[in-house]
């Protein structure tokens, strides 16, 4: 299993707030697991930013294939939320976002974790 450090985030020239959250997550870093993705993008890391740096070529264009369409979905369901719910009462309308929002973080946290597994270094 490969890991993520935060001397890798450093070198990889993460910003100091990302590099920071990731110590209080994980410590100086261990092996990349889906519960650790999940945590981390509930935390508010950036999986995508992640990818750009740490995948292979071959994973990276498999993660990229995969999270448009991950995007248009969640996209494509703000849309019919906003029609459904936008003359809703507010709290209405944040908790139906915040169900999606939990769903495409979901999928993204998949979709990175699929292509970290398939990664060869």
């Amino acid at each position: 299993m490969r890991t993520l450090t935060a001397k890798m985030l450093e070198e990889a020239d993460a910003c100091p707030e990302q590099v920071s959250l990731f110590r209080e997550l994980f410590g100086e870093g261990g092996v990349v697991t889906l519960s650790r993705c999940e945590t981390a993008v509930k935390a508010g890391l950036d999986l995508r930013w992640a990818a750009e740096r740490f995948l292979s070529a071959d994973a990276l264009a498999k993660f990229e294939k995969a999270w448009p369409a991950v995007w248009s979905q969640y996209r494509k369901a703000w849309g019919g939320i906003w029609a459904k719910d936008g003359n809703a009462s507010l709290a209405k309308y944040e908790k139906a976002m915040d169900r999606l929002w939990a769903k495409y973080e979901k999928a993204m946290v998949n979709v990175f974790f699929a292509a970290w597994t398939a990664n060869k270094p």
